[in-house]
Formats: C-alpha cells, structure tokens, sequence
C-alpha cells in the first residue's frame, strides 16, 4: 500500500511539473549594431613622437575579425608590408627589420573597415595608428564631400584616395599615399596629412583592392594637384562620381539554331547595321 502510495505521488508530481513547464524560444536579446571599442589602456599608445619601430599591440573591448588585409595600408608606403595579425581581441603590428622608417616623419597606418566584431561584422570606420619618427605628428586635414553626378545625393562608401604624383593613371596603377570612406551623408575626413600638393580621386571599390581597374565602378576626381597646407583646413572639397561609359564589345555570340545568330553586347548599342 505504502509503495503504491509513493507511485501516485510521483505520477501526480510529474503532471504537476509538465502543466508548470512552458516551451518558448530563447531570446538572444537586441542586435549589436555598434562596431568593437579600443582598450586604449591595454593597447600600444597611438600619436607617438620619435617613434622606434618595435611590435604594436592593439586591444578591444570584444572579438574581432580582420577582413582582407589587403585594405590595411600604410602611409608613407613602406618596401616592405607590416606583419599583421589577429588573434581574439588584439591584434599586434610588427614591422619588417630590413626595412628602414623615414626621419622626421609621420606614419599612419591605415585599417580602412577591415577590423570588425565576430558576431555581426559591425566595421570599426577609418580606423589608423598615428606615429612619429620626429618630433611632430603631421596635423593637416582634408575634407569634404561625395555626391553623384546625376541627381546630386550623396554617396557612401566611396574612396577618396591622395596621391603624392600627378600622373592621371596612378589610380589604375598604385594605392594611395592617403585615404578614407565616405560616411551615410557622403562627408569624407582625411587627417595626419602633410603639407604638399595631392592628386585626388573618388572611387566606388567594389572590389576592394584600391585601384580603379573595373568599368562598372564609379570614379570621380579633382582636374588639378589640390594644394593641402593650412589654408584648405577651412575649406571643404565637393566631389562629383559617375558610372563611365561602358566600351562597346561583343561578349559572346550563339549560332547553334539553323538561320539564328543570337549576340551578346557588354552595353545597348546606338545602332544596328
């Protein structure tokens, strides 16, 4: 009797828990939109004046992800690519031995949007090391605005890239000397410059490789060497971009079917003969 007893209130205690217990779908809480933070205490410190080259350390507030190192540039170029790596929440920089840094000069070592948060891939913008082999940071800025062509709206995410020559095709043929993206209202801010004249170019990189080698990016550009020294601090630069005129070519062409030519064109043509 007891046993049944104690088989009635285990039966009746497992009904209990079940009519208690509720299925529901775990909550992850609200989407993380703000892109990683620099632990600046733990990290190597930035804007540093006689600079020796040794390893930087770079810490955030949580894991990060390097997307394409090939957007990782540094400004004046050096022979020689910096060692970067990642690992969890740092990343460290260390500079080639055989490569000698310049004196009395101003590095900036430019992450473009690689540096992004594991979870959501939320990019940390324009982010750049700052150093000195002299006694003085380069403190010059260049600024301004992207807008299309067309309707005159602003446009994001478009490179504007300086560079030190004046030849119309160093945009086909080498990365800049200085750079930065444009942000949601088309607005663009290049610091840590030296005084000098610069070739600028604007540049829709879609593939991300910081040259203009594809028709179908939009590039615009500013027809003279723009002069930056502290009388274009006050000024801001608007830039026009556009979508060049694709070359007409034939890309492909079809004559499988008796009495049928079907051929494919890179554009519409203006005309048929």
């Amino acid at each position: 009797m007891k046993f049944l007893n104690y088989l009635i209130f285990i039966f009746i205690s497992i009904m209990v828990f079940t009519a208690c217990a509720s299925i529901a779908t775990l909550s992850g809480g609200p989407k993380d939109v703000l892109p990683p933070k620099l632990d600046s205490l733990r990290s190597t410190p930035n804007f540093q004046t006689r600079y020796k080259p040794g390893i930087v350390f770079l810490y955030f507030d949580e894991w990060i992800v390097l997307k394409g190192q090939d957007q990782i540039l540094v400004s004046p170029p050096l022979s020689k690519k910096p060692n970067v790596k990642q690992k969890g929440k740092h990343i460290s920089i260390e500079f080639d031995k055989q490569d000698t840094l310049r004196e009395n000069t101003t590095y900036n070592i430019n992450f473009g949007k690689t540096i992004t948060d594991f979870t959501e891939g939320n990019p940390v913008p324009n982010y750049s090391f700052v150093f000195s082999t002299g006694d003085v940071i380069d403190s010059l800025e260049f600024t301004g605005k992207v807008i299309n062509s067309i309707d005159n709206k602003p446009e994001k995410d478009i490179l504007v890239m300086l560079y030190d020559q004046k030849e119309d095709s160093i945009v086909v043929n080498s990365k800049p000397y200085y750079f930065a993206y444009t942000d949601e209202t088309g607005s663009f801010r290049i610091t840590n410059i030296r005084e000098g004249s610069f070739k600028v170019f604007a540049l829709k990189d879609a593939n991300a490789n910081f040259l203009y080698d594809n028709v179908l990016e939009k590039i615009g550009f500013i027809d003279t060497m723009m002069r930056i020294s502290n009388d274009t601090l006050a000024r801001k630069i608007e830039i026009s971009v556009f979508q060049p005129d694709i070359p007409m070519q034939i890309k492909d062409n079809n004559i499988s079917d008796y009495g049928k030519i079907s051929i494919a064109n890179s554009r519409k043509p203006d005309s048929l003969r």
